[in-house]
């Protein structure tokens, strides 16, 4: 599929503005990994630079290159490595990860392959593909760019400065308690950007089709969307068994490819479906942390609620694209 023509000259900056505080705010505060109040407090000016305008740069990448969903949830997984190798640096810890059900995995050349699998499939959707799914339901046009040649150059540069400076100039990020760990090199930061600007080349590849016909409707997307707590709840209980590297990753790459497979078949790559899917997605996420949240902060459970209500605004209000 060709790309269509730019939209006027300064007519993107409400969708793209849309994407950049989608994706800095539903990934973190939906999964209760950042909570409200931290996020007033400054955060979301972080996840600006970490989320929003890597992002962005994806978007209007795929948009110039006409590539499809497919190719961006490639292009995701290069995000995640952004996310967990070059600011939070999670993927080089064999203990004291977010999910504690990774702990003790083997490192291969330095890196959790068991846990950098699993969070990169969850960024490449959750922190992706869907904010980029909400955002253009409210602006149709899926090829569609919102930035000018300077302006993608500009948020591409100020991203990369950005994970880069963080990664030289912070140590790890740990949580409370964790014992220190050793800063990763010049290697692993080379050996990242290496990596993800191979999974942004590959994804841009990867051409937009039109996809199978949709099976079925918006409450089916959404239930589908609620049921994704199922392939990532199998694979954590496939690497809690204690099994082998090499089935725990054979184990989410077959959770995730069915999953993916049954998404694709259901949407049929429908923006709107999509939406919808995802909406369902991030009721799953806010659900997975709602004991935490209301037990730690009533206030921030009800700020998730708010702005799960306002996740289903948007596609409520979406129109449909391929």
């Amino acid at each position: 599929m060709r790309p269509e023509p730019q939209t006027r000259l300064g007519a993107g900056w409400r969708p793209a503005v849309t994407l950049v505080l989608l994706a800095a705010l539903l990934p973190e505060l939906l999964s209760g990994a950042t909570p409200a109040p931290r996020m007033a407090a400054g955060a979301v000016l972080i996840y600006v630079f970490a989320y929003g305008l890597p992002v962005l740069a994806l978007r209007e990448i795929a948009a110039r290159t006409g590539a499809g969903w497919p190719g961006l949830l490639v292009m995701g997984l290069g995000y995640g490595l952004v996310n967990e190798g070059l600011y939070a640096r999670t993927i080089f810890r064999e203990t004291g990860l977010p999910l504690p059900v990774f702990d003790g995995m083997p490192l291969v050349f330095g890196v959790n392959l068991a846990f950098a699998a699993f969070l990169l499939s969850w960024h490449a959707l959750s922190s992706v593909v869907l904010p980029i799914a909400l955002t253009e339901g409210l602006w149709p046009g899926r090829h569609r760019h919102w930035l000018g040649r300077r302006g993608l150059i500009a948020t591409g540069v100020v991203a990369a400065a950005a994970a880069s400076a963080f990664f030289a100039l912070t140590d790890p990020p740990l949580p409370p308690g964790a014992a220190p760990v050793p800063q990763p090199g010049a290697a692993a930061f080379a050996g990242l950007w290496a990596a993800i600007a191979a999974l942004v080349w590959l994804g841009s590849r990867i051409a937009a089709r039109p996809g199978p016909r949709p099976a079925f409707g918006p409450a089916a997307a959404f239930l589908l969307g609620l049921a994704g707590v199922i392939p990532f709840f199998l694979s954590v209980l496939t690497g809690e068994a204690g099994g082998p590297l090499w089935l725990s990753l054979g184990a989410l790459a077959l959770c995730v490819a069915a999953y993916g497979a049954a998404a694709a078949r259901l949407t049929g790559g429908g923006t709107r479906l999509l939406g919808w899917f995802g909406a369902g997605w991030y009721a799953m996420t806010a659900g997975f942390s709602a004991v935490q949240l209301v037990q730690g902060s009533p206030v921030a459970a009800l700020a998730s609620i708010v702005v799960l209500g306002g996740v289903f605004l948007i596609v409520a209000r979406a129109k449909d694209q391929t």
